[in-house]
C-alpha cells in the first residue's frame, strides 16, 4: 500500500496523485508511460478573475432600474414606508408629514398622503430608470 509523503492519505487515482493533497506519489512516477497525456483533471487551472457581479455583489455606482407600477403600487399600498423602494429621502419626508398630520389634522390626513405618496413614487422610480 502506497501512502502520501505530504499528507498520510492511502487514497489516490490512477495517474498517480494524492486525492488528499494532490501530490504526485514516487510510487507511480516509473510506472506512468512516456507516451500517455497527461489527464486533463490533473493540468494546473490558472485562478479565474472574479467579478462583483458574478459573487453577486450590487455595484454601487450605478443606481438599479426600478419598476414604475411596483414603486407606485407599493407606495399606495403602504404608503411611505412603500416609498422606501425608489427614494429614501421621499419615504423619510412622507412619515414625517404623516406623523405630523395625524397630531395636527387627525386619521384621515393618510387618506390625503396616499396619493402624494403614489405620484412621488412614480416621479422617483421614472427618475432612477432614466439615462439623463
Amino acid at each position: 500500500m502506497t501512502y502520501c509523503e505530504q499528507c498520510g492519505s492511502t487514497s489516490h487515482d490512477e495517474q498517480g496523485f494524492c486525492l488528499g493533497c494532490g501530490t504526485r506519489l514516487p510510487g507511480f512516477a516509473s510506472a506512468q508511460s512516456q507516451n500517455q497525456t497527461p489527464s486533463v483533471f490533473h493540468q494546473p487551472r490558472l485562478a479565474e478573475p472574479i467579478s462583483l457581479q458574478s459573487i453577486g455583489a450590487v455595484d454601487l455606482a450605478q443606481p438599479q432600474a426600478k419598476n414604475v407600477w411596483v414603486a407606485v403600487m407599493l407606495a399606495l399600498l403602504l404608503g411611505p414606508v412603500g416609498m422606501f423602494y425608489c427614494t429614501y429621502l421621499g419615504g423619510f419626508v412622507m412619515i414625517v408629514l404623516s406623523i405630523l398630520g395625524d397630531i395636527f389634522i387627525g386619521r384621515y390626513v393618510y387618506w390625503l398622503l396616499l396619493p402624494v405618496c403614489a405620484i412621488w413614487a412614480w416621479f422617483a422610480a421614472r427618475s432612477a430608470n432614466s439615462v439623463y
